[in-house]
């Protein structure tokens, strides 16, 4: 009987040096950098998006009760034929997510931070815009008795700052610049629609807010 104690504090001390561990990284927020799947994600969102995805700079995961997902150095890259390289670039952006709303598979992100970000749209003379997506089809995105559904539910926040976009009619030879200072929202299933920005365009300054209806 004593060798069973002493069995059983060995396997409740092992499986709590973990556990404890985890909940101290979760307590004091200790990133912990995702650089080891950048290949991994690359390839799942350059397959989503028919597109070269590129991550150049670091991706972090920030463990808590509402976990943030930190990315830096985005590259969504033009198919080729196209004037520009890129589609996009982003300098810096993070989301956070609530937890508890996924065990219903419901989806709820807390805020989403935006930081820097370039968009180059562009329309061919043949009307072909680098807007429109192309994804890969595969074996897992057909399959009908894949893993549950995620439906979504709100986002809290929506904050950017520093986005330019460029337009560029190839017919009429001329590019239009947006520069959007900040701007900032919040939609839900069951909440209204809600934006703001304040920008630039053609030396003219802008504001502009909207407000509409929920996703229900």
């Amino acid at each position: 009987m004593r060798i069973l104690r002493w069995i059983g504090i060995t396997a409740a001390v092992l499986l709590g040096i973990p556990i404890a561990a985890l909940a101290v990284v979760v307590m004091l927020g200790v990133p912990i950098s995702l650089d080891a799947f950048r290949a991994n994600i690359e390839a799942v969102a350059g397959e989503a998006l028919g597109r070269v995805v590129e991550i150049e700079g670091s991706l972090t995961l920030l463990p808590a009760l509402r976990p943030t997902l930190e990315v830096r150095g985005l590259r969504i890259a033009n198919p080729s034929g196209w004037d520009s390289e890129n589609f996009l670039r982003l300098h810096r952006a993070h989301g956070t997510v609530d937890l508890l709303p996924l065990l219903s598979r419901e989806i709820s992100i807390h805020e989403i931070a935006i930081e820097g970000v370039d968009v180059r749209l562009e329309t061919r003379e043949d009307g072909i815009s680098n807007w429109v997506f192309e994804p890969q089809a595969s074996e897992a995105s057909t399959d009908p008795t894949g893993g549950p559904s995620y439906g979504f539910l709100r986002l809290g926040e929506l904050a950017i700052r520093s986005l330019k976009i460029d337009f560029r009619d190839a017919e009429s030879s001329e590019t239009v610049t947006f520069e959007v200072v900040t701007a900032s929202g919040s939609v839900g299933r069951d909440e209204r629609l809600e934006l703001s920005a304040r920008g630039h365009a053609r030396g003219q300054a802008f504001e502009v807010s909207v407000a509409g209806g929920s996703l229900a």
